[in-house]
């Protein structure tokens, strides 16, 4: 990156509000990782929606919502409906965990934990 150092954007912004308006939730509007058919976009917005999950984003709104059956509709899946029958990892208020995996050099993963400790989801 141009930047050249750790952007930690949504940390960063959390920081702001709670110094200047505490209590304020943090969303963020309109982000799209690229085409709907598209593997990387659909990991990309997996890796997104984790971050997201992982931070305690408030709410974040895509861009444009997804044609039906495209690839990119597996990423929210993964967290609004795992099952088909409506299922998500939201409804138990899950802790998130972010380990990566030293062999290999991006390779990420998430892990959330239900409050009740029943079940495990890993992104």
């Amino acid at each position: 990156s141009w930047i050249n150092t750790a952007i930690a954007l949504i940390p960063r912004y959390k920081n702001l509000i709670n110094q200047l308006k505490p209590n304020t939730s943090f969303s963020i509007s309109e982000y799209s990782f690229g085409g709907d058919d598209c593997i990387t976009s659909t990991i990309a917005h997996s890796e997104a929606l984790a971050v997201m999950a992982t931070y305690g984003v408030f709410a974040a709104t895509r861009w444009s919502k997804p044609l039906p059956g495209a690839m990119v509709t597996n990423a929210y899946n993964i967290f609004t409906n795992y099952d088909g029958n409506g299922s998500n990892i939201y409804d138990s208020k899950p802790m998130a965990v972010n380990v990566k995996d030293s062999n290999i050099n991006t390779v990420t993963t998430y892990s959330f934990i239900a409050a009740d400790k029943s079940k495990m989801f890993v992104v």
